[in-house]
């Protein structure tokens, strides 16, 4: 599904959407190897190559991506559920 470019930048966590805006007018933004300076440009983040400053910021698959995302989350709210409860204990104990 295409998506403004700003919204993907904005995302990807590069920029706001307003400073997304000046990136692509300033031409530093690039999908598939083209440059892209015009505001309105959409991109599909699950086919596209997105980049800013020749950087790539989102490639492929963003199914695949918000996996990894929701399982890093998940790893850290498992870990932080299990010092709490490590620590209810011990405040328990005393």
């Amino acid at each position: 599904m295409q998506e403004r470019l700003q919204k993907i930048i904005a995302a990807a966590g590069v920029a706001s959407r307003r400073k997304a805006e000046e990136l692509i007018l300033h031409g530093r933004v690039t999908v598939n190897g083209r440059v892209v300076a015009e505001l309105g440009s959409k991109g599909d983040p699950a086919r596209d190559l997105i980049g800013v400053d020749g950087k790539v910021i989102w490639e492929g698959n963003a199914q695949d991506r918000i996996k990894e995302i929701e399982e890093l989350i998940k790893k850290e709210l498992d870990k932080i559920k299990k010092e709490d409860l490590e620590r209810w204990k011990k405040e328990d104990e005393k």
